[in-house]
């Protein structure tokens, strides 16, 4: 069914005696702390919920105005505006009919009118980022396919925003981050460690960059198509592949048509580096970092002009910062805060009847 269900099997001297048999359904992501002496069972439920928000934004000052914020309906995260500012393309979390558990679903916000219509349900595509094209017709989006016979396959994927079609443009594993180039047309992505240029005439790929220890999420391309802004971890054991970058990361700037990527900054300060972006004018790289030391669950604004001169701090909040997106005119932004459930059940007498769970 593709829901997390608790099951029970009795077990003798090592031997497994008799079918398992399910207790309870859709337990979601739970952790077991184990058996009392009575034979309860006592285990964790942990839930997360996305709270997205648009509010103004001062592009001076970096700063939301927070007490003019409007939510909108739903787990939303991940909103991406359209090139006209007319539409937010954003992943919902939603509860699946029966006991199916959750999904996740690409929704377009009309943000004049309100409406909302969801695109490739066929595509699971999780929570990375989405990237409109210039003319604003297509979405390109990392996912897996969550139907037919390719189901459970990864790819980056070009969505038609008219008709909610959904094409395979790099079936490749792991390739967790796709932008547009600046031609509109061909594709820049992470894969496994490096960045690779794919040609929408001739299909073929040219590699921009290679490091084992690259993050796949922070992939920025400066307004005039000439530099990526990216990071890189200094940890022997990052995972390939791994998402950010932590205290002692670098960030770089690549040159898309070739040559050396040049140092910009490095983090010195614990917490991990989210959410990379240009200011409009190309002149300043800004980026979240998350979980920094004396700042409890909140996140800090940075910039760091593009010679990698004038890093400073822009502006602190005290919420758990998810995401951000600025908006084409930059005076609004949709930003994610992220609230966390965790809560411990116990479930009585499973050893004989297998009951239901209380708090």
């Amino acid at each position: 069914s593709g829901t997390k269900d608790l099951w029970a099997v009795e077990v003798d001297k090592g031997e497994v005696r008799g079918p398992p048999r399910p207790v309870r359904r859709n337990v979601g992501i739970s952790w077991s702390l184990g058996f009392s002496e009575d034979g309860s069972f006592f285990y964790t439920n942990y839930t997360r919920r996305f709270n997205t928000f648009v509010a103004p934004f001062d592009l001076r000052t970096g700063e939301i105005d927070l007490s003019r914020s409007e939510p909108l309906l739903g787990s939303n995260i991940g909103a991406q505006w359209s090139p006209d500012g007319a539409f937010l393309a954003m992943t919902r979390q939603e509860e699946l009919e029966g006991d199916q558990g959750t999904g996740e679903s690409l929704i377009i916000r009309d943000m004049e009118t309100g409406e909302e219509r969801r695109l490739a349900p066929q595509v699971d595509l999780g929570y990375a980022r989405k990237e409109w094209s210039d003319d604003g017709r297509s979405i390109l989006a990392y996912g897996s396919d969550a139907t037919g016979p390719a189901e459970g396959r990864s790819a980056l994927w070009l969505i038609e925003v008219a008709t909610g079609e959904a094409t395979a443009v790099v079936d490749l594993p792991e390739v967790i981050q796709g932008v547009w180039a600046s031609d509109g047309q061909s594709i820049i992505y992470a894969n496994r460690g490096r960045i690779v240029l794919r040609d929408a005439d001739s299909g073929r790929a040219r590699e921009l960059f290679s490091d084992p220890l690259l993050a796949s999420r922070l992939i920025a391309l400066s307004p005039d198509g000439v530099w990526l802004a990216v990071g890189v971890s200094t940890d022997p054991d990052f995972p390939l592949g791994g998402p950010r970058i932590f205290d002692g990361g670098r960030l770089l700037l690549v040159p898309t048509g070739g040559g050396e990527a040049r140092e910009l900054a490095i983090i010195n300060s614990p917490g991990s580096v989210n959410d990379l972006h240009w200011t409009s004018d190309g002149e300043y790289i800004r980026f979240w970092l998350d979980g920094r030391e004396g700042v409890d669950d909140g996140a800090t604004l940075f910039q760091v002009h593009r010679d990698g001169s004038a890093l400073e701090e822009i502006w602190t909040t005290e919420e758990e910062l998810g995401h951000m997106a600025h908006n084409p005119s930059f005076d609004r932004v949709a930003y994610t805060l992220i609230e966390n459930d965790l809560e411990i059940w116990v479930m009585e007498n499973l050893l004989s009847v297998g009951g239901e769970g209380r708090r």
